[in-house]
């Protein structure tokens, strides 16, 4: 599967789906100082759908997931999260994006 071009709209998006799941406002937006090519996020072929399962059946360790919307995209948000044992924990944000999704882990 093809990468699709990730804008700085797309990014933008993320950091205001971030802001709103931390604060629970995007009152605040802040851009987090996120630019395309940084390496904090990701895109993936994955849907909402694999995280949720692989957060109950794979992940060592998985907060509660708070789902919501910003700008009409689907977004999930774990506050706390460890794929594997050993991991330092972190909180982890995926923006769906129509063909493509977004992650912001930190």
């Amino acid at each position: 599967m093809n990468h699709q071009t990730i804008t700085q709209a797309h990014v933008d998006l993320l950091a205001k789906a971030y802001t709103l799941a931390t604060t629970g406002s995007t009152a605040d937006f802040d851009l987090q100082n996120l630019e395309v090519g940084d390496d904090i996020f990701a895109q993936t072929f994955e849907s909402l759908e694999n995280f949720e399962h692989a957060s109950q059946t794979k992940w060592s360790v998985s907060g509660e997931v708070e789902k919501m919307e910003v700008e009409n995209c689907s977004v999930s948000h774990w506050a706390e999260m460890q794929a594997a044992k050993g991991e330092r924990r972190k909180s982890l944000t995926v923006i769906d994006l129509g063909d493509f999704r977004l992650t912001f882990r930190i």
